[in-house]
């Protein structure tokens, strides 16, 4: 057996599956009219026979070596730290356009408010409704401009200051879990001796 670190065994995962991908199962074949037809179809059958048989010999190695990476990762709790990681970087990427300051045009209310010189806010409720009503009477009057609706933010200076500070707080938690990850993956696994040389004889590692 050959010990080799969790790191360095994923790293031949990753290679085993780029040859897995890389082999040709194609089952058709142009035979040339000038040579030997019966010999060189011969050939391209047993090429493609033998492609057929690395396929299985590198799903058989992959399978073995992912048991003993998954046996370890389990205890070593690797794959909880990763679906925590996941499951935080997902939180980050849906909620930090929510911070973001859209660059887009402003909303039909903040539009009004300004052209009415109303509150700097135009989240407020009063000043919410009192547009609401004014772009109320101009729709009921057939303006062409005014819809039956408005936009307006549903998050106020501090609600964005606390997702901001949530963001913050899942970044250093990512960045905790991505220690615990690295000294998790410094552990080792043992690979069997003929994966080995059969990975080294075909030049996938």
């Amino acid at each position: 057996m050959t010990e080799v670190t969790l790191h360095r065994a994923g790293r031949v995962l990753e290679a085993i599956r780029a040859a897995v991908g890389a082999i040709d199962l194609t089952a058709t074949a142009k035979i040339s009219i000038f040579g030997d037809p019966a010999s060189e179809l011969a050939r391209k059958t047993a090429a493609l026979e033998g492609e057929f048989a690395k396929l299985d010999r590198l799903l058989e190695v992959q399978a073995r070596i992912r048991g003993v990476v998954g046996r370890s990762n389990v205890e070593r709790g690797i794959a909880d730290l990763l679906a925590k990681k996941a499951a935080a970087e997902e939180w980050i990427k849906l909620v930090s356009p929510l911070v973001t300051k859209p660059s887009g045009r402003p909303s039909a209310l903040e539009v009004y408010s300004r052209r009415a010189g109303a509150a700097a806010e135009p989240t407020e409720a009063t000043q919410l409704s009192a547009t609401a009503a004014a772009l109320r009477k101009r729709f009921e009057a057939s303006d062409a401009d005014v819809g039956a609706s408005l936009e307006t933010k549903l998050l106020d200076e501090a609600a964005i200051n606390a997702l901001k500070k949530r963001i913050g707080e899942r970044r250093r938690e990512i960045e905790l879990l991505s220690a615990r990850l690295r000294t998790a993956n410094e552990g080792s696994v043992e690979i069997d001796d003929a994966d080995i040389k059969y990975l080294t004889s075909i030049d996938v590692i």
